[in-house]
């Protein structure tokens, strides 16, 4: 009997290898029955949950629970001998190592380690790297069960598989690791790379998080608790979104997300769920849930396509057990690839493909809301988003820090000339084992006027400076990067000569907004009309794109006396603009009626987007959006940012005579839309141009543009394409 108020060891045993289940008791074997013929198996609920001390679940009456005490829980995955249970129940298992985390070692640090084990109070550990080289690791404390210590992981140690030896005066025993180098596995700017947050900012509550991607997709702790805590790659940060409105729309694309997490707390009681994810929320949800890796893809339909990895399952084929951890403290590498072509996503932890789902049948686009945004829970350390779907080879090196030599982008890939650019701009080289390269810039195959100075060179960055002379040519050019036993890699180049906007035989009104002083002035009109313009209390005078410029305009001109009053002629509209992202919408340049209707607008979004709106007499609207980013089946991804703290220009042209409504950044055309049937008269006798005001409904936001404008014209024909690129790059 065991129910003499003492403590007892019990046992069970379900061995499906010999067809038995045993209960042992104080080490006896005590009870036995063979495997009943055709048993199947065991426990399909995929939600079940482990529970102790409660009541038999087949009775119907409210029975209590058990009224006694339980210690020491244990389940294993095999069937355990009557030699070892009573080995255990002595406390006679020899010197055994079963548990040693972390698996990830960083080299040129120090990392804090802990062993489970039988017998280790004198045990001792040495690092040996896939060279040999040895690292002694030093015990902080040791006690039968559990040992820890602190590892100097050398500068000088390989990357690569690694391993733990312990030595103790009743045996030895081996672990195997792998040894990162934080420089070389972290995630870079790729050609495919849409996000990449690095999430190093330090600080707690609410910090800004930095994207190092090509679209500013810029994000915010989200919480007042948001913490900043050491990581493998410097540093990791909880709880990060985009603002609403700034997110990736996947549509029909291939994709992979990738990232590292850390989640250490896990509770069963469910108003306390915790987790690590990324998410789109309502289209796409990557991350853990309790013990295991899930995802959640959600299309326009509203069906869901699922993946899940379970810490621990069975593999019936194998006849073995697969361990796929991630709760246990430590920091894991999770990517996420799906491929639309082949209709899979596949689920990688540590590198290594351990899920793989299909798609439902005509799955269609992911699900899409205007509002959406890119957030994270729970403790990331790096998190990047692709637009290709990749490769087990490709996040195998994303993981162990093992790529060959590449140069992966280039940015920017605009140089400057002339006398309104500056002397000297800063270039940076991404890609791999890229430390030794030198870089110089060809034009028609020879060396271009330029001095390309390097700055800054490490593994994966290299910053040079490029010092353009007077006899560099406008047009292409390619940037030649050299590396020793490497291949040359170039990459396309634009030089330009930018300048002010020339007053044209069809200029109305040009605002250059180089007066220097703050607060309500007069802006001249160099156009023939004189309209001039006058600012806000508030505004700034400030550095513009060309000599000065306007922060916080809120300005409006003079009653135009109908010199902007298009009826049925076509228009453009042309200005410069620096911003970083913006709460809400504002009005770039707009021209209103007395009544304060707009007839015209042009307006960035709090996504980023540029809205071109123009009304004609009975209010019919024509209006062209342009996207942050996007992706189209035929044509592929492409992206348009001005809300990146960079100069950009700007053009808007309603052209009648072809009936399209086209914007255009920095030179290229980004959006064209046809008017609409019918489509009437625009402008009204009397109105006024107004520009850097506040566009939205609310009370909380400045009524001042943030950013910055210089250089805005209005000029009454319809621009060409060929007119636009040149007044952007000065190449005609």
């Amino acid at each position: 009997s065991v129910a003499d108020d003492q403590w007892h060891s019990a046992t069970l045993v379900v061995d499906r290898e010999n067809g038995k289940m045993a209960v042992f008791v104080d080490a006896l074997e005590r009870a036995a029955s063979p495997e009943p013929p055709g048993f199947g198996d065991i426990g399909d609920e995929s939600d079940g949950y482990v529970s102790v001390g409660e009541e038999d679940y087949r009775f119907t009456s409210d029975a209590a629970e058990f009224p006694g005490v339980t210690d020491e829980v244990r389940f294993s995955s095999t069937a355990h001998t009557g030699d070892r249970i009573l080995r255990a129940f002595e406390g006679s298992v020899p010197f055994s190592v079963f548990a040693a985390r972390p698996e990830i070692l960083t080299r040129g640090s120090t990392t804090d380690f802990t062993l489970e084990g039988y017998n280790l109070c004198q045990v001792e550990m040495t690092l040996i790297d896939s060279s040999g080289a040895e690292f002694p690791g030093q015990r902080v404390s040791s006690s039968a069960t559990e040992a820890r210590f602190k590892i100097p992981v050398g500068g000088s140690a390989a990357v690569g598989p690694g391993q733990l030896q312990f030595q103790s005066p009743l045996g030895t025993a081996t672990v195997s690791v792998r040894i990162l180098d934080p420089e070389r596995s972290l995630l870079r700017h790729e050609p495919d790379t849409l996000l990449l947050w690095h999430l190093n900012e330090p600080g707690e509550g609410k910090v800004k998080v930095a994207d190092s991607g090509p679209l500013a997709l810029a994000g915010e702790s989200r919480y007042s608790s948001s913490r900043s805590l050491p990581a493998l790659f410097e540093r990791a940060r909880e709880d990060v979104s985009t603002p609403r409105s700034k997110f990736i729309d996947f549509s029909t694309s291939s994709f992979t997300v990738e990232g590292w997490i850390k989640e250490g707390r896990i509770t069963p009681l469910w108003d306390q769920k915790y987790y690590s994810d990324v998410s789109v929320p309502g289209a796409l949800w990557l991350g853990t849930d309790y013990d295991y890796l899930y995802v959640n893809l959600k299309n326009t339909a509203g069906i869901w396509a699922e993946l899940e990895l379970r810490a621990s399952r069975y593999d019936e084929d194998r006849r073995e057990w697969t361990r796929a951890v991630v709760t246990d403290g430590q920091f894991h590498y999770i990517a996420l690839s799906v491929d639309r072509t082949a209709g899979e996503m596949r689920l990688y932890l540590d590198g290594v493909e351990r899920a793989v789902g299909a798609l439902p049948a005509g799955f269609g686009a992911l699900a899409y809301s205007a509002d959406n945004s890119i957030a994270t829970g729970g403790l990331w350390d790096e998190l990047r988003i692709s637009s290709t779907a990749h490769t087990a080879e490709k996040i195998w090196q994303d993981f162990c820090g093992e790529h060959p030599y590449e140069v992966t982008a280039v940015s920017p890939r605009v140089i400057h000339t002339g006398p309104e650019s500056p002397a000297t701009q800063d270039f940076i080289i991404n890609g791999f084992q890229i430390s030794e390269t030198n870089a110089q810039l060809l034009q028609g195959g020879q060396p271009a006027d330029t001095v390309l100075a390097i700055s800054d060179r490490s593994y994966g960055r290299v910053a040079l400076a490029a010092l353009p002379g007077p006899l560099l040519l406008l047009g292409s050019a390619q940037i030649v990067i050299s590396s020793p036993g490497s291949p040359d890699t170039s990459a396309d180049m634009m030089v330009v000569a930018q300048s002010t906007f020339p007053v044209d035989a069809d200029t109305l009104l040009l605002w250059r907004l180089d007066e220097s002083a703050n607060g309500s002035t007069t802006f001249l009109d160099s156009g023939p009309f004189n309209l001039q313009g006058s600012s806000a209390p508030e505004s700034q005078a400030t550095a513009g794109r060309f000599q000065g410029g306007r922060q916080l305009a809120a300005a409006e001109s003079v009653s135009d006396a109908g010199r902007l009053q298009f009826g049925a002629s076509s228009f453009s509209v042309d200005f410069w603009m620096k911003t970083g992202a913006v709460p809400d919408i504002y009005t770039l340049v707009a021209r209103t009626t007395p009544e304060n209707l707009a007839e015209f607008d042009v307006s960035i979004l709090r996504s980023g987007s540029l809205r071109v709106r123009v009304f004609d007499s009975a209010r019919t609207l024509w209006q062209a959006e342009t996207r942050l980013v996007e992706y189209d089946e035929t044509a592929g991804w492409a992206s348009c940012v001005v809300d990146d703290d960079k100069w950009h220009s700007v053009s808007v042209v309603v052209d009648r005579g072809t009936g399209n409504l086209s914007v255009y950044v920095d030179g290229l055309l980004r959006r064209s839309v046809a008017a609409p049937a019918g489509f009437g008269a625009v402008g009204s006798p009397a109105g006024k141009l107004r520009a850097g005001h506040y566009g939205g409904t609310s009370t909380s936001y400045p009524r001042q543009f943030p950013g910055i404008l210089d250089d805005i014209r209005i000029s009454s024909g319809a621009h060409s394409p060929e007119q636009i690129w040149g007044d952007y790059s000065g190449i005609w």
